[in-house]
């Protein structure tokens, strides 16, 4: 047995953590090592498919149970995908473990497959990932899968090409993702920033921002006259209880996400300039982050809305692992400051979602590595 402050903690918990911290640290280490990242992407895997309780899981098992052929569309077209796939697995005979379990996986798979891709230093980015999102990605189930198709689904908006086309693709990728979590709906305005000329989409972005702030009873309005269960039910939770979120709070959510697009900001301005980030993926990176401004106003009633930004945030680590590099056993310290810079966000993210949150670390995180198919084998 363990001790963390006044919390006794079991030995495979204690170890399974701090093999997920070495797995994190060591990323920094073997950056570009095919199996160390193999090893990396596993181990997320165990922890997340083999999962058996967590703090959304009673709200979530019932969708589950409860689903039946005659049912899958109870929301309408939101969550349908997940309803129907929940029909499916329980037609096969799984439970809802199995069913969790492959689904995660399979997500899984995709942001790995994206980070492998696109990333020179690919176990770089999978280790800001064990900082931040991984812990919410195991509690938020649902959405890990919509932001998996998401971050798979981003490409398209810098691929060559008829515009057009490239919008309206995403456009169905952003629709299909809506079918396993409705918050996805959200990216259709990424869709429309993607349209309009480059030239003034900062000028959009302004506009949106101010507005979403200065008209947020009207933006309620209008979320709560959506005739649907999902949406419906959490603009009331969102938009109405949780709106007593004093000003203090808002601007602390506004500056951690402002933080996040400063190391791009720094990045874009330093590396491309050195023709070390691709023109076309630079356009990208600016696109995306520029509008996630436009979900900074969503903080006024909830952080929960920054599961959004984890899709920008994704590729923001990709980046940044990209320009890590060692030249005759040196780094440049401008390099190491930025890596060492997103490293402190993202333990900061960590500590303030999952350690300081309105849950406790026993209710959040401790029940994600005590419940565990796999390292219950090690508990007999």
């Amino acid at each position: 047995m363990g001790v963390l402050g006044n919390t006794t903690i079991d030995t495979v918990s204690l170890m399974a953590m701090v093999m997920t911290l070495f797995l994190a640290l060591g990323g920094f280490i073997f950056f570009k090592s095919k199996i160390y990242f193999g090893i990396q992407s596993v181990w997320i895997i165990i922890i997340m498919s083999f999962n058996t309780y967590s703090v959304d899981w009673s709200s979530i098992e019932p969708l589950f149970e409860d689903t039946n052929k005659y049912n899958i569309f109870r929301e309408g077209f939101f969550m349908s995908g997940y309803y129907y796939c929940s029909y499916l697995a329980k037609s096969l005979g799984m439970s809802f473990v199995t069913f969790n379990g492959i689904m995660v996986a399979s997500a899984t798979f995709l942001i790995c497959i994206i980070i492998y891709k696109y990333s020179k230093n690919p176990c770089i980015a999978l280790s800001f990932f064990y900082f931040f999102p991984f812990i919410d990605s195991v509690i938020q189930k649902k959405w890990y899968i919509a932001m998996a198709l998401l971050i798979a689904g981003l490409p398209v908006l810098w691929r060559k090409g008829y515009k057009m086309v490239n919008a309206g693709v995403f456009l169905l990728i952003v629709l299909f993702a809506c079918m396993f979590h409705t918050s996805s709906i959200f990216f259709i305005t990424l869709v429309g920033l993607y349209i309009v000329p480059e030239k003034i989409r900062k000028y959009i972005v302004i506009m949106v921002f101010i507005l979403m702030n200065s008209l947020g009873s009207v933006f309620t309005g209008l979320v709560s006259k959506i005739q649907n269960n999902s949406i419906e039910g959490k603009s009331e939770v969102f938009f109405y209880k949780i709106a007593e979120n004093s000003m203090s709070h808002y601007l602390f959510w506004c500056l951690w996400h402002l933080l996040f697009l400063m190391v791009i900001y720094v990045l874009l301005n330093k590396y491309k300039k050195r023709g070390e980030i691709d023109e076309s993926f630079a356009k990208f990176l600016k696109l995306i982050n520029l509008w996630s401004i436009c979900i900074i106003p969503l903080y006024k009633f909830d952080p929960v809305f920054a599961r959004l930004f984890r899709v920008v945030i994704i590729y923001n680590y990709i980046a940044i692992s990209n320009i890590f590099y060692i030249n005759r056993l040196k780094i440049e310290k401008n390099r190491l400051l930025i890596i060492a810079f997103q490293i402190a966000i993202c333990v900061i993210s960590f500590v303030t979602f999952d350690v300081l949150a309105g849950i406790s670390f026993n209710e959040l995180v401790l029940p994600i590595f005590q419940n565990n198919e796999i390292l219950n084998l090690f508990r007999h």
